[in-house]
């Protein structure tokens, strides 16, 4: 359709004949610069003090560095996240980072398992569960539901 309105436009049908090509180029002005272009300067690196290096990392933070560190230099180095919003929903990394916490300090306690009672295992994993979630179901009810489902994940 666009050949159509080209051609009754302007009695032409966008087709370029043989030996065109050269004229066309003839035609193209091509300038060199007078004088020699910069070298390409080298993308600057980004440089944290020592101080300002977080400690730990969420998956999803070691996920922003390998995608982009520019994007966690600028998040998890100057604190410039996206959202500076108080939060006060409980998310599901909050849950992953207490479920870890719980089982770290659970192994931390008790690293040969096989030298207790079961019962004494389970009510230690079940105290220190609640003690984990503790600040987050004083501060939302909702975060009781999360420790509910990570009790339903513990075997009995």
């Amino acid at each position: 359709m666009l050949r159509a309105l080209h051609e009754l436009a302007y009695g032409d049908d966008l087709t370029i004949k043989q030996g065109e090509w050269d004229k066309l180029l003839e035609s193209t002005q091509v300038r060199s610069a007078e004088f020699p272009l910069p070298p390409a300067a080298a993308m600057p690196a980004p440089v944290a003090l020592q101080g300002l290096i977080p400690k730990r990392i969420s998956a999803s933070g070691y996920n922003s560095l390998v995608a982009c560190p520019y994007q966690f230099y600028a998040r998890h180095i100057l604190h410039l996240n996206e959202m500076d919003e108080v939060r006060e929903d409980v998310e599901k990394r909050d849950y992953g980072e207490w479920v870890h916490d719980i089982l770290r300090r659970f192994h931390e306690q008790y690293q040969v398992l096989g030298d207790h009672i079961r019962i004494d295992l389970d009510s230690a994993l079940l105290r220190i569960s609640i003690e984990t979630f503790a600040p987050a179901v004083q501060r939302d009810y909702l975060a009781r539901a999360w420790l509910l489902r990570w009790q339903q994940a513990i075997p009995e």
